[in-house]
């Protein structure tokens, strides 16, 4: 299990989005996952195990900067990692944006997560994420990184 505790007492390096360049090399789009999560220590733990399963990793702090993200790269991200409870855009809108083609250039795969997942288990299906892809807070850094591995090997 992964304690997000302990995050507090070690100084993780999180790639911003500023750290792959627009129009320059591209690292692997498939290997590039985008981590949306409000809560700085889990967001942290949930990039630095995505870096030692070796994704690039990109983060947000809610759905609208992801949103722009997206917008702006959204042909070398290859997975979305998102909370479904989070302040100014929530999981919910941000997918249901992404599905309604505010973002052309993503052709990832999409997991959902939530410590609540029950509440959001209808409305996720009706946008077209499968239940394999709803993960219930907490889970273990395997159960994250097979999922992440599971989405690209069928987006």
């Amino acid at each position: 299990m992964i304690s997000f505790s302990r995050a507090m007492n070690y100084g993780f390096v999180v790639l911003s989005p500023g750290e792959v360049p627009a129009g320059g090399p591209a690292v692997a789009p498939q290997r590039i996952v985008l981590v949306v999560e409000d809560e700085g220590p889990i967001r942290s733990i949930l990039s630095r195990g995505l870096q030692k399963g070796n994704y690039t990793v990109l983060t947000a702090e809610n759905g609208q900067v992801a949103l722009g993200i997206l917008k702006e790269r959204g042909n070398q991200i290859g997975a979305l990692l998102t909370d479904m409870d989070m302040p100014v855009m929530n999981g919910i809108a941000l997918i249901t944006a992404i599905r309604a083609g505010q973002t052309p250039e993503f052709t990832g795969g999409i997991l959902a997560m939530s410590g609540r997942m029950g509440d959001h288990q209808p409305t996720l299906e009706s946008l077209g994420i499968l239940p394999q892809n709803m993960l219930l807070k907490p889970f273990t850094l395997s159960v994250i990184l097979a999922a992440v591995e599971s989405v690209f090997q069928n987006p």
